[in-house]
This record gives C-alpha cells, sequence and structure tokens, in this order.
C-alpha cells in the first residue's frame, strides 16, 4: 500500500504518522509510452523499407515497358493501358502495407493501455500524441513515394509525346492511412472502413488524331458494399456509365472504351463513381 506521511509537534518532539493514500492505485504510464514509442518507431521503419521496395519494383516495371515502346514490341495505346495497370497495383499494395502499418500502432498501443488505469496523452487519438506523430509520418512516407514515382511516370510521359506522339495526362491522389483507435478495452476496435474514392486517373489520346482517346479510372470501394458505378461524360454529350466490381483489395477500376482502340473525343469530362447512396467526382481532360 502506498501512503503518506503527516508529522505533528507535541511539546519538543515531532511525531510521524503513516497515513494510507486516499483513491485508486496507478501503474506507472512511462513504461508503457516508450514501448509504444519504440513500436511506432520502428513501424515506420518497416513501412519506410516497403514503400521503397515498391517504387524500386514499379521503376524497373516502368523501364522495361519504355522498352517495349521503344523497340517497336509495345505501341503507345498499350503502353498507356500497360502503365495505368502498373499504378493500380501500385496503389493496391501501398494500401497494403499502410494498413498494416496502421494495425501494428493499433495493437500496440492497445496492448500498452491494458497494463496501466491511466489514458495519458500520448495515448489519445486527435490529441497531438504519439498516434498522431505516427500518421503524420507515415503520411510523409507516403507522400514522398507518390512525389518519387511520379517524376518517372511524368518522364515517361514526355517521351512518349516526344516520341510517339501520344500525350497521357495522369492524375494521381495519395493513398489514405486508415484510422487508429488503440483502446484498454480488452475488445479490438471495429475494422476501419474502406472510402469509396477516385484516387487515380489516366487519359490518352494521339496528339495528330481526333476522337480516339480513352480514359482509365481507378479507385477505393467497401467490398462489402456492392459495384461502382462509374461514368465520364463530355459537357454536353450523354454520359457514358460502366459498372465495376471491387476486388478483395478493395479497389475498383473503370476503362472508357471498356476494350479496343479510344474513341473519346477531346476535351475535359466529369467523370464520377457511385456506390450505393455515396458519390464522388472529379474531372479529367483527353488532349
Amino acid at each position: 500500500m502506498l501512503t503518506a506521511t503527516r508529522c505533528a509537534r507535541a511539546g519538543a518532539f515531532v511525531l510521524c504518522f503513516a497515513l494510507p493514500l486516499a483513491g485508486p492505485v496507478h501503474a506507472s504510464a512511462d513504461g508503457p509510452v516508450k514501448t509504444f514509442a519504440d513500436d511506432i518507431r520502428d513501424g515506420l521503419s518497416t513501412l519506410k523499407a516497403a514503400l521503397r521496395d515498391l517504387d524500386g519494383v514499379f521503376v524497373d516495371d516502368l523501364k522495361a515497358l519504355g522498352d517495349q515502346v521503344q523497340n517497336g514490341s509495345s505501341t503507345a495505346a498499350e503502353a498507356h493501358d500497360a502503365l495505368f495497370l502498373q499504378l493500380a497495383r501500385l496503389h493496391a499494395d501501398i494500401a497494403h502495407e499502410l494498413l498494416s502499418f496502421t494495425d501494428a500502432v493499433e495493437a500496440s498501443g492497445s496492448a500498452q493501455l491494458e497494463l496501466i488505469d491511466l489514458f495519458p496523452n500520448p495515448f489519445v487519438v486527435g490529441d497531438a500524441g504519439l498516434v498522431d506523430d505516427g500518421k503524420r509520418r507515415g503520411a510523409l512516407l507516403t507522400a514522398r513515394s507518390l512525389r518519387f514515382v511520379g517524376k518517372r511516370v511524368r518522364a515517361f510521359s514526355a517521351r512518349l509525346q516526344k516520341t510517339e506522339r501520344y500525350d497521357l495526362v495522369i492524375d494521381r491522389r495519395m493513398p489514405l492511412l486508415p484510422p487508429m483507435t488503440p483502446t484498454g478495452e480488452g475488445s479490438p476496435a471495429p475494422a476501419p472502413a474502406v472510402p469509396l474514392r477516385i484516387d487515380l486517373a489516366v487519359a490518352g489520346s494521339d496528339r495528330l488524331q481526333l476522337g480516339d482517346g480513352t480514359i482509365q479510372l481507378g479507385g477505393t470501394a467497401d467490398a462489402g458494399a456492392g459495384d461502382v458505378s462509374v461514368s465520364v461524360q463530355l459537357p454536353g454529350a450523354p454520359a457514358l456509365e460502366i459498372v465495376v466490381p471491387v476486388d478483395q483489395d478493395g479497389r475498383w477500376s473503370a476503362r472508357f472504351p471498356a476494350a479496343g482502340e479510344g474513341d473519346l473525343a477531346e476535351g475535359n469530362y466529369a467523370v464520377s463513381a457511385r456506390q450505393g447512396d455515396v458519390v464522388m467526382s472529379d474531372s479529367i481532360g483527353v488532349q
């Protein structure tokens, strides 16, 4: 039992008494906080290495694709399709690594909270503690990957336009870190929902031809909430719509036209993705 000391003067003597402390006895949070901080640091190191490896594989594949165009074994339009598939796969792989990181952080925080009867600031989501700092640093690593790959893709696109007169318009959005909810209640937090998003758009056409455009769109959605309806519309023209499934990674993709050579007119297109009652809108141009 923890005690406090109280002293009183009685004549020429000082008498001291041991008194029990009122209220609950709290386990120190110093050890769990340090362990949690160490686990987040290790998780960030693992995430950094995984993203670097994914970027390296993508760059190698992109170089091979450029070589195929150069030696004539692939047309520019075929390279457009292949590039979209490579980017969509990269987004799925990055999302997998981000989920592994956030799952590990949540599990570590929950394990440490079970050791103490306090709820100290480092574990509080939204209050600039360790969880928020881990999320911020994870997002910075993801943004670094986005920039690194983006430079290589822009260089590939510039060569394709110069040598094949094929123009690519590419719009990528950073994959999102899932939320983290450490809890000491002994039960895990509910699994985070996968939001409906359009995070990848690639449009292309031959600069010297009219009406030969192709638009490819990709994004995320809840795999358990049904198919996604995707549409593109040139202002003043009828909308084109297709329905696509959501794969086990929580990703979907759509191509306009669905197959074959491009047949879209040049211009800026409004695009949308709908799953149930949720709709996301964006735009992309065909030049």
